[in-house]
Protein backbone atom coordinates (compact mmCIF):
# COMPACT_ATOMS: atom_id res chain seq x y z
CA UNK A 1 0.00 0.00 0.00
CA UNK A 2 1.31 3.41 -0.95
CA UNK A 3 0.34 6.40 1.20
CA UNK A 4 0.34 10.02 0.11
CA UNK A 5 0.12 13.13 2.25
CA UNK A 6 0.06 16.79 1.33
CA UNK A 7 -1.01 20.08 2.84
CA UNK A 8 -2.82 23.13 1.60
CA UNK A 9 -2.50 26.01 4.00
CA UNK A 10 -3.30 24.67 7.45
CA UNK A 11 -5.11 21.58 6.16
CA UNK A 12 -3.46 18.18 5.80
CA UNK A 13 -4.75 15.62 3.29
CA UNK A 14 -3.81 11.95 3.06
CA UNK A 15 -4.87 8.92 1.08
CA UNK A 16 -3.70 5.38 0.39
CA UNK A 17 -3.57 3.50 -2.86
CA UNK A 18 -3.47 -0.27 -3.37
CA UNK A 19 -3.32 -2.40 -6.49
CA UNK A 20 -4.71 -5.89 -6.22
CA UNK A 21 -3.72 -8.69 -8.57
CA UNK A 22 -6.48 -11.31 -8.74
CA UNK A 23 -5.40 -14.86 -9.41
CA UNK A 24 -7.79 -17.28 -11.01
CA UNK A 25 -8.01 -19.91 -8.25
CA UNK A 26 -11.24 -21.55 -7.17
CA UNK A 27 -11.97 -23.01 -3.75
CA UNK A 28 -14.98 -24.72 -2.20
CA UNK A 29 -16.39 -23.62 1.12
CA UNK A 30 -19.33 -24.13 3.38
CA UNK A 31 -21.62 -21.40 4.66
CA UNK A 32 -22.36 -20.79 8.32
CA UNK A 33 -26.08 -20.02 7.93
CA UNK A 34 -28.23 -23.04 8.80
CA UNK A 35 -31.43 -24.08 7.06
CA UNK A 36 -33.49 -23.03 10.09
CA UNK A 37 -32.11 -19.45 10.01
CA UNK A 38 -29.40 -19.60 12.67
CA UNK A 39 -25.64 -19.12 12.31
CA UNK A 40 -22.67 -21.22 13.35
CA UNK A 41 -19.79 -19.08 14.62
CA UNK A 42 -16.96 -19.24 12.04
CA UNK A 43 -13.77 -17.22 12.48
CA UNK A 44 -10.86 -16.83 10.05
CA UNK A 45 -7.55 -15.75 11.58
CA UNK A 46 -4.60 -14.60 9.47
CA UNK A 47 -1.09 -13.97 10.86
CA UNK A 48 -2.09 -14.50 14.50
CA UNK A 49 -0.27 -17.07 16.63
CA UNK A 50 -2.11 -20.09 18.01
CA UNK A 51 -1.69 -19.06 21.67
CA UNK A 52 -3.39 -15.72 21.01
CA UNK A 53 -6.21 -17.44 19.13
CA UNK A 54 -6.79 -19.96 21.93
CA UNK A 55 -6.83 -17.17 24.51
CA UNK A 56 -9.40 -15.24 22.49
CA UNK A 57 -11.55 -18.34 21.92
CA UNK A 58 -11.58 -18.99 25.68
CA UNK A 59 -12.84 -15.45 26.25
CA UNK A 60 -15.46 -15.71 23.48
CA UNK A 61 -16.69 -19.06 24.83
CA UNK A 62 -17.16 -17.50 28.26
CA UNK A 63 -18.68 -14.23 27.03
CA UNK A 64 -21.13 -15.88 24.60
CA UNK A 65 -21.77 -19.13 26.51
CA UNK A 66 -20.38 -21.38 23.75
CA UNK A 67 -19.71 -25.07 24.49
CA UNK A 68 -16.71 -25.64 22.20
CA UNK A 69 -14.39 -24.41 19.44
CA UNK A 70 -12.76 -26.52 16.73
CA UNK A 71 -9.45 -25.06 15.54
CA UNK A 72 -8.21 -25.86 12.02
CA UNK A 73 -4.90 -24.96 10.39
CA UNK A 74 -5.84 -23.35 7.08
CA UNK A 75 -2.34 -23.09 5.59
CA UNK A 76 0.61 -20.77 6.03
CA UNK A 77 -0.05 -18.49 8.99
CA UNK A 78 -3.82 -18.96 8.96
CA UNK A 79 -6.31 -20.70 11.24
CA UNK A 80 -10.05 -21.27 11.21
CA UNK A 81 -12.14 -21.57 14.37
CA UNK A 82 -15.57 -23.18 14.16
CA UNK A 83 -18.27 -23.58 16.79
CA UNK A 84 -21.07 -25.89 15.66
CA UNK A 85 -23.63 -24.59 18.18
CA UNK A 86 -26.25 -22.40 16.58
CA UNK A 87 -26.72 -18.77 17.59
CA UNK A 88 -29.08 -16.08 16.30
CA UNK A 89 -27.92 -13.37 13.90
CA UNK A 90 -27.56 -10.71 16.60
CA UNK A 91 -25.32 -12.85 18.81
CA UNK A 92 -23.29 -13.97 15.78
CA UNK A 93 -22.52 -10.47 14.53
CA UNK A 94 -21.64 -9.26 18.05
CA UNK A 95 -19.29 -12.22 18.50
CA UNK A 96 -17.71 -11.71 15.09
CA UNK A 97 -16.93 -8.03 15.66
CA UNK A 98 -15.76 -8.81 19.21
CA UNK A 99 -13.08 -11.10 17.75
CA UNK A 100 -9.69 -10.50 16.14
CA UNK A 101 -10.77 -12.37 13.01
CA UNK A 102 -9.47 -11.16 9.67
CA UNK A 103 -11.11 -7.87 8.67
CA UNK A 104 -11.87 -9.07 5.13
CA UNK A 105 -13.61 -12.16 6.53
CA UNK A 106 -15.76 -9.98 8.78
CA UNK A 107 -16.93 -7.93 5.79
CA UNK A 108 -17.45 -10.62 3.13
CA UNK A 109 -21.28 -10.59 3.36
CA UNK A 110 -21.27 -6.88 2.58
CA UNK A 111 -19.51 -7.65 -0.72
CA UNK A 112 -21.26 -10.87 -1.76
CA UNK A 113 -24.86 -11.66 -2.65
CA UNK A 114 -25.15 -14.79 -0.48
CA UNK A 115 -24.99 -12.83 2.82
CA UNK A 116 -23.29 -15.60 4.74
CA UNK A 117 -19.77 -16.33 5.95
CA UNK A 118 -17.79 -19.09 4.25
CA UNK A 119 -14.78 -21.17 5.27
CA UNK A 120 -12.72 -23.12 2.75
CA UNK A 121 -12.88 -26.92 2.97
CA UNK A 122 -10.46 -27.95 0.21
CA UNK A 123 -7.11 -26.97 -1.25
CA UNK A 124 -7.25 -23.85 -3.40
CA UNK A 125 -4.19 -24.90 -5.38
CA UNK A 126 -1.76 -22.99 -3.15
CA UNK A 127 -2.89 -23.69 0.41
CA UNK A 128 -3.74 -27.22 1.57
CA UNK A 129 -7.19 -28.20 2.82
CA UNK A 130 -7.75 -27.14 6.45
CA UNK A 131 -6.49 -29.68 9.00
CA UNK A 132 -7.67 -30.39 12.54
CA UNK A 133 -5.54 -28.83 15.30
CA UNK A 134 -7.61 -28.97 18.47
CA UNK A 135 -11.09 -29.28 20.00
CA UNK A 136 -11.55 -26.91 22.92
CA UNK A 137 -14.50 -28.06 25.09
CA UNK A 138 -16.05 -25.95 27.83
CA UNK A 139 -19.46 -27.47 28.62
CA UNK A 140 -22.05 -29.79 27.13
CA UNK A 141 -23.98 -28.15 24.29
CA UNK A 142 -27.67 -27.55 24.69
CA UNK A 143 -29.66 -30.54 23.53
CA UNK A 144 -30.07 -30.66 19.73
CA UNK A 145 -28.21 -27.40 19.16
CA UNK A 146 -25.41 -28.58 16.84
CA UNK A 147 -25.72 -28.30 13.06
CA UNK A 148 -25.79 -31.97 11.94
CA UNK A 149 -24.79 -31.32 8.35
CA UNK A 150 -21.82 -29.14 9.25
CA UNK A 151 -20.56 -31.70 11.79
CA UNK A 152 -20.89 -34.55 9.27
CA UNK A 153 -19.18 -32.50 6.54
CA UNK A 154 -16.21 -31.70 8.79
CA UNK A 155 -15.87 -35.37 9.75
CA UNK A 156 -16.21 -36.73 6.20
CA UNK A 157 -13.78 -34.11 4.86
CA UNK A 158 -11.13 -35.16 7.40
CA UNK A 159 -11.31 -31.91 9.38
CA UNK A 160 -12.52 -33.59 12.59
CA UNK A 161 -11.24 -36.84 14.12
CA UNK A 162 -13.77 -39.61 14.70
CA UNK A 163 -13.54 -39.47 18.52
CA UNK A 164 -14.57 -35.79 18.51
CA UNK A 165 -17.26 -36.41 15.90
CA UNK A 166 -18.79 -39.09 18.14
CA UNK A 167 -18.63 -36.88 21.25
CA UNK A 168 -20.53 -34.05 19.52
CA UNK A 169 -22.91 -36.17 17.39
CA UNK A 170 -25.44 -36.78 20.18
CA UNK A 171 -26.25 -33.03 20.29
CA UNK A 172 -27.12 -32.76 16.58
CA UNK A 173 -30.32 -31.11 15.39
CA UNK A 174 -31.07 -33.58 12.58
CA UNK A 175 -30.83 -30.93 9.84
CA UNK A 176 -28.30 -32.22 7.33
CA UNK A 177 -28.55 -29.57 4.62
CA UNK A 178 -25.34 -27.54 4.24
CA UNK A 179 -24.84 -24.86 1.60
CA UNK A 180 -21.59 -25.27 -0.30
CA UNK A 181 -20.19 -22.63 -2.60
CA UNK A 182 -17.42 -22.43 -5.18
CA UNK A 183 -15.62 -19.09 -5.01
CA UNK A 184 -12.55 -17.36 -6.39
CA UNK A 185 -9.66 -16.75 -4.03
CA UNK A 186 -6.06 -15.60 -4.05
CA UNK A 187 -5.94 -11.83 -4.35
CA UNK A 188 -2.48 -10.36 -3.85
CA UNK A 189 -1.84 -6.75 -2.89
CA UNK A 190 0.99 -5.37 -5.00
CA UNK A 191 1.39 -1.92 -3.44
Amino acid sequence: MKSFRFEIGKLYFGFSLSFVFKKDRVAMGYMNRTKDGFYLPFLDYDRLNLDSIESELNRLAKDYDLPHWIILKSGGKGYHAVCLSKVNANVWTQLLYDSSADWNFKNVPNKQSYRSWVLRINSDGVRPAPKFVKLMKYQAPEKKSIGSGHLKLMFLNGMLPERHYKSLKRFCDGIYQVRLIMYRTGSKVII
